[in-house]
């Protein structure tokens, strides 16, 4: 549930009033990407 928001913007660009890059700064892309590559890792999990 913590990427919906990342997957609401990135699939409706005008989601939001604000472009894009000043809604990110290196701490919460470090978040939302560590948070990925956990959902990447349980998917992996589960396809063995």
């Amino acid at each position: 549930m913590e990427l919906a928001p990342q997957y609401v913007l990135t699939r409706y660009p005008d989601a939001s009033k604000e472009p894009h890059f000043e809604l990110y700064d290196e701490r919460r892309a470090d978040y939302v990407m560590k948070k990925s590559e956990e959902v990447i890792a349980w998917i992996k999990k589960q396809l063995k």
